[in-house]
């Protein structure tokens, strides 16, 4: 039996925020960011249900540090009348990852060494125009970005049976792509009545192509995927009433995706080979409700709910051929809501109490895309978490003590479900519970 070793992440991130007042309607800011990641993952998959070995182990050592840097002018013009913020992205990235996949029911391994380097760059700027007009009631935004995005990445793999030789997989996985994009978008907001804000809005969004390193061959690591870009249409009010005790919003919306990328096990017995396809057209159309309501000082209590139908019109085949009833959507629960109840005690002589109490629910859901593959349906779930915080303390300035439990109930549930050649699955966290300490300054 092979060991059964723990996953080991260890990162950090940093970030410094800068602003010059140039005018008293200008703005200047600059946002700098870096983050460093080193992560070992392990998984071990039903070691001695069907002999000595895993049904299959797969472990990675992943290496990655990014860097962001953004420029903004923020201001006013024409006595409040125009709002507006404008500015400049970079970004830029590198890692390298080491992953091992074994196989118990041939003894085989295999190998992957990949790295990337990404980077981006954008160009933004977005406008808020409130006329003289209709009693300042009425107000327009308008929004663009401009990106450039550049993709590189490569790929080798070996495998080993058993203790023979390591072969190496031919092929060399080397790959750059460049993309670019121009994204406006449009707001329209009106105050109905105090209190009372309507509005409607189109957005376009966009997500990068680039490679996938867990791609099934080279050959398909090398194609890489093309950009995602989605059209986004919302309406919706949001309300603020009794003395601003009580807030009500809700919205509706509909998504209409091109090239939609979706990640596909390619391997039945390997759940770590995927690859990722641009689907052609989805829609997704869904509604959101907020409530909350503070029906004395110090208590506040609040529900979401959520609905989505998301659904794919298009996957042109290799043939010509439409099979978008051939996939579904993963991770897209049809009815979500939380629920959470927040009591803050009034100031005592050691410091200020405050409990918090809340459930997340959702229905089921699938995960994995490709019908053809199975069913892999994760059944509806919930979860039941508190926690108490003792803060303000007069000895103790800046210092906030947490004792929190998650999952209290001790619910089994899945967050993913699979095939490794048996049907295979990994559960969620059971009932965990702490103590933390945290210093503001």
């Amino acid at each position: 039996m092979r060991d059964v070793l723990p996953n080991d992440v260890v990162s950090q991130g940093h970030s410094l925020i800068g602003e010059w007042r140039a005018s008293d309607d200008l703005t200047v800011r600059s946002i700098t960011a870096y983050r460093k990641v080193n992560n070992f993952q392990n998984q071990d998959y039903l070691t001695g249900a069907f002999g000595p070995f895993p049904l299959q182990k797969n472990n990675s050592r992943t290496k990655q540090d990014q860097w962001s840097q953004e420029i903004q002018l923020v201001g006013t013009g024409m006595d409040g009348v125009l709002e507006y913020v404008t500015g400049l992205y970079y970004f830029t990235e590198s890692g390298d990852n080491f992953s091992n996949s074994f196989s118990g029911t041939t003894t085989v391994t295999s190998r992957t060494l990949a790295t990337i380097k990404n980077s981006s760059w954008a160009a933004f700027g977005q406008l808020t125009v409130t006329p003289r007009l209709l009693d300042e009631r009425l107000h327009i935004t308008i929004g663009a970005r401009r990106s450039w995005d550049k993709r590189e990445a490569t790929l080798s793999r070996t495998t080993q049976t058993g203790d023979g030789p390591i072969t190496p997989v031919p092929g060399i996985g080397d790959g750059s792509r460049k993309f670019k994009d121009f994204s406006p978008s449009l707001v329209v907001a009106f105050d109905a009545a105090d209190g009372v804000n309507l509005y409607a809005k189109a957005v376009k969004g966009y997500k990068t192509g680039g490679y996938n390193i867990r791609a099934s061959s080279i050959a398909n690591f090398n194609n890489g995927f093309d950009a995602e870009t989605l059209w986004s249409y919302e309406a919706g009010v949001k309300t603020q009433f009794l003395d601003n005790r009580v807030r009500l919003n809700a919205a509706a919306f509909v998504s209409k995706y091109r090239d939609i990328q979706i990640n596909v096990q390619s391997d039945p017995t390997n759940a770590r080979i995927t690859d990722v396809l641009n689907a052609g057209k989805a829609t997704v159309k869904g509604f959101e409700g907020e409530l909350t309501i503070v029906p004395a000082d110090g208590v506040r209590i609040t529900a979401n709910y959520g609905y989505l139908d998301p659904k794919y019109d298009e996957i042109i085949s290799g043939t010509g051929q439409d099979v978008s009833n051939m996939f579904r959507f993963t991770n897209s629960p049809k009815h979500s809501y939380a629920l959470g109840f927040d009591y803050t005690l009034p100031a005592m002589s050691f410091g200020t109490l405050s409990a918090n109490l809340n459930q997340s629910w959702q229905s089921k859901k699938y995960s994995n895309a490709s019908v053809a593959s199975g069913a892999y349906i994760i059944g509806s779930y919930g979860l039941l978490n508190a926690r108490l915080t003792l803060a303000e303390m007069p000895f103790a300035k800046g210092v906030k003590l947490g004792v929190w439990g998650r999952n209290l109930t001790n619910r089994d549930y899945y967050i993913m479900q699979f095939n490794i050649g048996r049907p295979g699955a990994l559960f969620g966290e059971p009932r965990t519970y702490g103590v933390d300490l945290g210093i503001e300054f």
